[in-house]
């Protein structure tokens, strides 16, 4: 669209061309947690980091789950652009083990040593719910395991222990004084990681999250969020930028756009009914 054009623009301006003339020093465009697969319906970078970011553009992918790690990886063979992955979760402000819950599938690659023997048949790999909060997950997995809405239904879910990362470790590994966006997609957790981002290390020219649980089971925090990002850090609301317009919450620097106003002065991506997330860049 004309709009995520725009965004791809916009960050090729402030993230330097490749030819040395960079304003920033050791600037890192991307910066994606819960990067899942890449190539699935909710990824609003794929089409544009896969397909047509330029040599120059550099980007961290984080994904925590082996066996969607490893699609990741496979999914993004071939881009021209500089990727690194890292194969652990984001824990926030700092270094320690997570467990994360996931629907036991019939077909994990990676089966857990656990007894139970149940699992989950017949749904797309898009569908999978990975998080730190089992009741989150619980809810989830339950309307795959039952459609039709059963309270009855007592999914199978898998318990696995993951390395977890604090985000200063991570930018220091890859040399980020400056980020150009940062996307988490992380269920469950995607306010409390934005809001532990060390912000005093680098400021993202974009930040996109997933916005629906934290809106509706951490109203406060979900508020607090937005009067820091706004009022503090100078952010103006963006809906549509990058990413969906509704699902997903998305913050432009006001120093980055010629007039960057409130959230009505950015026209929102439309999306197909077929796909549930905008594309960065399609």
């Amino acid at each position: 669209g004309e709009l995520a054009d725009g965004a791809h623009a916009l960050l090729a301006e402030r993230c330097g061309d490749g030819d040395g003339g960079d304003a920033r020093p050791a600037p890192l465009d991307v910066l994606q947690v819960g990067a899942h697969e890449g190539d699935s319906p909710g990824d609003p970078l794929y089409a544009w980091l896969r397909h047509r970011a330029a040599p120059w553009v550099r980007a961290v992918l984080v994904e925590p789950m082996r066996a969607s790690f490893e699609a990741l990886v496979r999914n993004y063979a071939g881009a021209v652009a500089s990727i690194s992955y890292v194969h652990a979760a984001v824990a926030g402000r700092e270094r320690r083990p997570l467990v994360f819950y996931e629907p036991r599938r019939c077909d994990a690659p990676y089966p857990d040593a656990s007894h139970d023997v149940r699992c989950v048949h017949g749904f797309e790999t898009s569908t999978l719910i990975a998080s730190t909060n089992w009741t989150f997950v619980y809810h989830g997995a339950r309307w795959i395991v039952d459609p039709t809405g059963s309270t009855t239904a007592v999914p199978p879910i898998a318990r696995r222990e993951v390395a977890g990362l604090d985000w200063r470790s991570i930018l220091e590994a890859h040399g980020a004084s400056a980020v150009g966006v940062l996307v988490v997609d992380a269920e469950a957790m995607d306010c409390d990681l934005v809001a532990s981002f060390p912000f005093d290390v680098a400021v993202p020219d974009v930040i996109v999250f997933e916005q629906g649980h934290c809106a509706h089971a951490q109203p406060d925090e979900r508020a607090a969020l937005d009067d820091y990002l706004t009022d503090v850090l100078g952010y103006a609301r963006a809906p549509g930028f990058v990413g969906h317009v509704e699902h997903d919450a998305c913050y432009v620097l006001r120093s980055m756009a010629p007039n960057p106003p409130d959230s009505a002065t950015l026209d929102p991506i439309t999306t197909p009914p077929d796909r549930q997330r905008g594309t960065f860049g399609s």
